[in-house]
């Protein structure tokens, strides 16, 4: 009986310490986003479609923007034009001049001071108008800015370097905000989220490398180094387990998905 117990002992260990050398996990994606434009619109271009790779940067889809480029023509327009402001300043100067000779004239009695009053009334008044005029174009300015920026949320550009892996507009159709029309994937590197037993982690640390076994259609095995990129501060105590998160080279541009063992022993 003792020896039974013995073997059933030697038997849960070996598959105790099998288990905390390999695990098995999946690969996912370094990067996954789904992308929404901000505000309503037709689609007028269409420049990308599924399976294509695309740079951080690159222009995906574009609204029509006829409006906005109207309106913010309109806008500069307004903005650069200077004909009121001059016209304002050459009565100003002219103001300026009348008031100069209507005070030398009063210290000769050869006109009243009230009428000097008058037109010193008249400056103050064309420089509140100057003030008005730049205060009116301190706000157009603020105008031109936030059409730019309406003008910028016409174009969907792409926030990573990936593939495109789903794209649920045409060209023509109209787009709803926030509803989302295109996925980009970053598959190089691959990620690998695992799990491990929380008596093998003594040693596992960010930085530090293992091997992970992909699948291969041949008999040669792939074993590919992974280094841990993060290690969670909280363990789940039901598994007695602490979740890593593993980073793993793809220049080969294999999928996402597939099932791959972590192969703990090969830690470094």
């Amino acid at each position: 009986m003792k020896f039974i117990l013995l073997l059933f002992i030697a038997y849960f260990s070996l598959i105790t310490n099998l288990y905390a050398e390999n695990i098995d996990a999946f690969t996912a994606p370094s990067a996954d986003v789904f992308l929404s434009f901000v505000t309503a619109g037709k689609v007028t271009d269409v420049k990308i479609k599924i399976g294509d790779f695309v740079e951080e940067g690159t222009l995906l889809i574009a609204l029509d923007d006829s409006i906005q480029k109207a309106k913010l023509e309109q806008l500069v327009a307004g903005y650069n034009n200077t004909v009121k402001e001059q016209s304002e300043n050459s009565k100003l100067k002219q103001r300026k001049r009348d008031l100069s000779s209507l005070r030398e004239a009063t210290k000769t009695g050869a006109t009243s001071r009230k009428e000097m009053e008058l037109e010193a009334l008249e400056v103050k008044q064309l420089e509140y108008s100057l003030e008005m005029l730049a205060f009116e174009k301190s706000q157009i300015l603020k105008q031109i800015k936030e059409e730019k920026i309406t003008l910028s949320q016409l174009n969907l550009y792409s926030p990573l370097s990936g593939i495109i892996e789903s794209v649920l507009i045409e060209k023509g159709e109209s787009v709803q905000p926030l509803k989302e029309i295109i996925r980009v994937v970053r598959i190089s590197p691959l990620w690998i989220d695992v799990n491990i037993p929380l008596n093998s982690t003594h040693d596992f640390d960010i930085n530090d490398t293992c091997k992970v076994l992909f699948p291969s259609q041949s008999e040669e095995k792939i074993l590919k180094d992974a280094m841990v990129i993060y290690k969670s501060f909280v363990a789940d105590p039901g598994s007695d387990t602490l979740k890593y998160r593993l980073e793993v080279s793809n220049p080969e541009n294999r999928i996402a998905g597939e099932r791959v063992t972590v192969i703990l022993s090969q830690q470094k």
